[in-house]
């Protein structure tokens, strides 16, 4: 949701099932947060596969600075969460909010899929009233998009997998992906700063 005052508030879900060893990462989060970028509200889970429901202890989050210069003060903190005993056949999830304080917060992006096969993805946004979007797709076949006033919904399921071939473009050319840029056209053409501190 992205709010008049040039902030925004994300609420993010993502669950993976572990089909192999190799793809046992998929347990590990990671968030680079910073003064205008804050990760709140971080639960993980583990659903075993006789049916055993754990959830991420406070123990498996650790919180490091986002540089390694003893020297060099830094706000940006870098938080890492990790949920053990991860092992194939495995389901694992988490859920997070983020709350963005900046201008910068009017711009999002997000992924749809790389290669990994989907089972369902939904990304939502809304505006405030009178507001406008322009979107930017990037091979979006397979995505629906819909609309109900100021809330824009983009939505695919049972994306296949994507394996990688020789000589294949990067991953970030295939990647489905969207950009939008939220503005206030009452305010198109008019000094946006209205002083020094702004």
């Amino acid at each position: 949701v992205i709010s008049k005052n040039l902030s925004a508030k994300i609420k993010g879900r993502l669950a993976y099932k572990i089909l192999t060893q190799k793809g046992e990462h998929y347990a590990e989060f990671t968030f680079h947060s910073s003064p205008t970028t804050k990760l709140d509200d971080l639960k993980g889970w583990i659903y075993n596969i006789d049916g055993e429901f754990k959830s991420l202890d406070d123990e498996n989050i650790l919180e490091t600075s986002s540089t390694e210069d003893a020297m060099y003060y830094d706000r940006s903190k870098t938080i890492h969460a990790n949920l053990p005993g991860v092992k194939p056949g495995v389901i694992v999830g988490y859920e997070f909010d983020i709350e963005e304080d900046d201008w910068t917060s009017l711009y999002q992006s997000f992924f749809f899929q790389n290669t990994l096969p989907v089972m369902h993805v939904k990304y939502n946004i809304t505006i405030p009233e009178g507001w406008k979007l322009i979107r930017s797709e990037w091979k979006m076949d397979e995505i629906e998009f819909t609309q109900t006033g100021q809330k824009f919904t983009w939505e695919g399921k049972n994306l296949p997998f994507r394996p990688r071939e020789p000589l294949s473009p990067s991953s970030a050319y295939l990647t489905k992906r969207l950009s939008v840029t939220a503005y206030d056209p009452n305010r198109v053409g008019a000094n946006q700063f209205e002083n020094w501190e702004q």
